[in-house]
């Protein structure tokens, strides 16, 4: 389709001015200074409205030109401006960035098209420097002539066409879309649905020989989402939360779905299970939601899903699993906090969603927020991304708990086990025949234990994508051949299979994964504008809940949050520390001590800075004990020390460490370092906040 603009030719004043149409038919990069990316796009911005982005043009060889068709409306003002963006990137889930753009009026566009001329180049330029050109192709004429071109090259459309009609699916995932954006913040599968809504309708474009049963499901589940998202039922979201959170979960199962059948040959279709079966039972799941949405019910209703499994003997197969040895796991560390990581998020979704088989590494600083990315993944996966879990292993390493690698590959066999039965009776197999399978190098123990028996089960690539995640890896002691095994991670043949590692950037295991194409790296940077975006949203939400008036016109004076987030390099460890500090008495007091300090120039000083300062802070405040300062570094001494299990707790201060006659009670001091120590509980000693800490104390500069 094309884009119409209307403009009017200003500098005619006599009535026999009229106004012209001017249709763009094409827009092509003619020129480009060199550049590694291989993938670009164009953006189109019309005065305040709704930016317009092209497809993604890939370029996978030596003389192939980007070139779109453009279908939007630019306005009618020939005064309105124009702003021409070429977005460009390497790899396909980094960020575009912007290599060049242009601001035009339209009426400098009519100018351009006067006469003859069915082109005009627009160049793009960074700073002041030309780095790209682009042709665009129109047409200007009057309103009649431009529609009677246009309508006499329309075809007429297909039943199918119907349904992926650009002007109707762009209303509909306008409103979709806004439906979203509304519920995003109450229901976490929201955003996730929608990347998978977006990729069922890209599969359904794409395919030419797709059936009309999956044509059929993807306009019942569209219908769907156009009742969601009426006014009048989305001012009821709260109370129908468990409804949308049906339509969500149903939306994810029916995109996997699609997905995979989009996946396979033409021959692959005709001895696969019945597609026009399954298709229907996902319309009916989609039709009894609407059904269910109109008559008020606001339950969770019952979702379909795929991967159907086999009855076994779940005790005989659960028995043979444990020769594993599998240690005790432990859970994720910590969660973001909702409203924040969204763009990062979506972006590893994307991946699960998309991937085949391969390994991603999310890599960044200490306190940049890998293991709280870590957990509110497994809690996507395990509860929001469609009617199952899609979670089928979760190992998380610490220094202090749990830092021995050697029973990795085992402890990911053991949990894939019990995740699916099919694959519990497998493995339970490999371990009966081949005992010795427990204490085989990692190559062969990977293999023997996860390749083999998931590749004897081709029914599991049917159910959708399964994660692996490692969070931690550099948090143990793995060896070089295990970090090598883990680079390859499941391979192409297990397209299904998803391996997710998490780390610091450390030496080790940079040095084996750089380089390796089967590696996504995913970096956590500290200077992007999202991350700040996400702590200055944290800050000022912990900020505004120390109810006290006065602490609260002390940070508009001081405009605390801003001052604040330019302090944080990025980090999400230390906004965090920041917020505990800060809600002890007294408020005020220790938020200035923060604001004096100068904003850091990185992200190690920053953690230094602050640190410094709180510890300093506390030890100084009015009312303090002269002596506390001892005190204090007697307790961070023998926490620092003891970290290893049992650890130290209070008994243990009270009556081996703080033992001089003018003592302060244990509690008292760790209570005071609430913001740097997290408390003695039933289950754990007392901890520092953050190995961030732990290097820091142990700094001798």
């Amino acid at each position: 389709m094309s884009a119409v603009v209307i403009t009017k030719k200003t500098m005619m004043a006599n009535e026999g001015s009229s106004h012209q149409v001017f249709l763009i038919r094409e827009v092509e990069i003619v020129k480009i200074d060199p550049t590694k990316k291989s993938r670009f796009r164009v953006k189109i911005t019309a005065g305040n409205e709704k930016p317009t982005e092209t497809e993604e043009f890939i370029i996978d060889r030596v003389g192939v030109t980007p070139k779109w068709a453009i279908t939007k409306s630019l306005g009618l003002d020939p005064l309105t401006k124009i702003l021409w963006e070429l977005h460009g990137r390497r790899w396909p889930l980094s960020r575009f960035k912007v290599l060049g753009s242009v601001e035009k009026t339209l009426e400098e566009l009519f100018v351009l098209f006067e006469g003859n001329n069915t082109s005009a180049d627009i160049h793009l330029l960074d700073g002041s420097s030309e780095v790209a050109v682009l042709k665009i192709s129109g047409q200007l004429d009057t309103p009649k002539n431009i529609m009677t071109d246009v309508v006499a090259n329309t075809k007429e459309p297909s039943e199918s066409s119907k349904l992926l009609d650009g002007e109707t699916l762009q209303r509909v995932f306008e409103v979709v879309k806004q439906m979203i954006d509304t519920l995003a913040e109450v229901h976490p599968a929201a955003t996730v649905a929608w990347g998978f809504l977006s990729i069922g309708f890209e599969v359904v474009k794409n395919q030419r020989d797709t059936k009309q049963a999956i044509f059929d499901l993807y306009a019942d589940m569209i219908s769907a989402y156009e009742d969601f998202s009426k006014d009048d039922i989305l001012e009821q979201r709260a109370r129908l939360q468990g409804i949308y959170n049906s339509l969500f979960k149903q939306t994810i199962e029916c995109a996997i779905f699609i997905e995979g059948y989009a996946k396979k040959s033409g021959i692959e279709h005709l001895f696969e299970m019945d597609v026009s079966g399954q298709a229907e039972i996902f319309r009916q799941a989609f039709i009894n939601l609407k059904r269910q949405l109109s008559m008020g019910l606001a339950k969770e209703a019952v979702i379909v899903t795929l991967g159907v499994q086999k009855s076994v003997d779940v005790l005989v197969m659960r028995d043979h699993l444990r020769d594993l040895r599998p240690p005790q796991a432990l859970g994720p560390k910590s969660w973001c906090t909702q409203g924040t990581r969204i763009a990062t998020i979506n972006m590893m979704v994307s991946w699960i969603a998309q991937c085949d088989g391969g390994t991603m590494w999310c890599k960044g600083l200490a306190g940049t927020g890998k293991s709280s990315l870590m957990g509110t993944l497994h809690e996507l996966l395990t509860t929001n991304i469609g009617g199952r879990s899609r979670l089928a292993a979760f190992i998380r390493y610490d220094r202090l708990e749990f830092s021995k690698a050697n029973s990795l590959i085992t402890s990911i066999a053991y949990a894939l086990g019990v995740f699916d039965d099919r694959i519990g009776m497998a493995i339970s197999l490999v371990v009966q025949t081949l005992p010795s399978v427990v204490s085989l190098p990692p190559s062969p123990q990977f293999q023997f234990l996860l390749r083999n028996p998931l590749k004897s089960l081709p029914d599991l690539g049917d159910g959708g994508p399964l994660v692996v995640i490692i969070d931690g890896l550099d948090e143990c002691d793995i060896s070089n051949d295990m970090l090598a095994v883990l680079a390859e991670g499941f391979g192409p043949k297990l397209s299904f299979m998803r391996l997710i590692l998490s780390s610091r950037p450390v030496h080790r295991v940079a040095t084996v994964f750089k380089g390796r194409e089967c590696i996504y790296p995913l970096h956590l940077d500290t200077s992007s504008e999202s991350v700040n975006r996400d702590i200055h949203f944290y800050l000022e939400r912990e900020l505004a809940m120390i109810r006290n008036d006065a602490f609260q016109e002390k940070c508009k004076e001081l405009d605390a949050v801003n001052e604040l987030t330019a302090r944080a390099s990025g980090l999400f460890i230390w906004a965090a520390t920041v917020a505990r500090f800060v809600h002890a008495f007294p408020g005020i007091s220790r938020l200035q001590a923060l604001l004096d300090t100068n904003i850091p120039s990185d992200a190690t000083e920053a953690l230094t800075i602050l640190y410094r300062t709180a510890l300093d802070t506390l030890v100084s405040e009015p009312g303090v004990n002269a002596d506390i300062k001892k005190y204090v570094r007697t307790v961070l001494g023998a926490v620092l020390v003891t970290q290893t299990p049992p650890g130290m707790t209070e008994d243990v201060l009270d009556n081996v460490i703080l033992v001089g006659e003018d003592s302060p009670p244990s509690r008292h001091i760790v209570s005071m370092l609430g913001s740097v120590l997290s408390p003695e509980t039933k289950d754990s000693p007392i901890r520092l906040i953050h190995k961030s800490l732990d290097d820091f104390l142990q700094d001798q500069s």
